[in-house]
């Protein structure tokens, strides 16, 4: 059996009640949870449980992110594609050609992300040219 506190905002599993118990750790708000929804929980580590206080329900909820976390997640993303895309780069040298112009126009978008500071909903990741 699985259970969720409310308080703790935890998961607890049966099996190491006693000794939770022993170390006064044991909540005692704890809701019975099913083994499905306790394997969701514990696979979809960037969702938050949500508790309903009126219905004692639970759910799974993509968390409420500040502008500041919005723009750091799309800067992360941002970098990672402009590493990647470094192989064009590399390969146009080795060739001895000039990058594609609508690779260095793709590039230069995602270091327009990189070096933002104010997060807008305008914000986007460009798209990765077509090869």
């Amino acid at each position: 059996m699985f259970y969720y506190s409310p308080s703790k905002n935890g998961l607890y599993n049966h099996l190491f009640k006693d000794l939770l118990q022993e170390q006064n750790n044991w909540p005692e708000d704890l809701i019975e949870i099913e083994e499905q929804f306790y394997e969701e929980i514990i696979n979809s580590p960037l969702k938050v449980i949500m508790y309903d206080d009126e219905t004692g329900s639970l759910l799974l909820s993509d968390p409420v992110l500040t502008d500041y976390e919005k723009l750091k997640r799309l800067q992360v993303q941002a970098d990672a594609l402009l590493k990647n895309s470094y192989t064009v780069v590399l390969d146009a040298y080795e060739k001895g050609e000039t990058v594609p112009l609508e690779w260095v126009e793709y590039r230069s978008k995602l270091k327009e992300v990189l070096n933002t500071t104010d997060f807008s909903e305008n914000i986007t990741l460009p798209t990765p040219p077509t090869e």
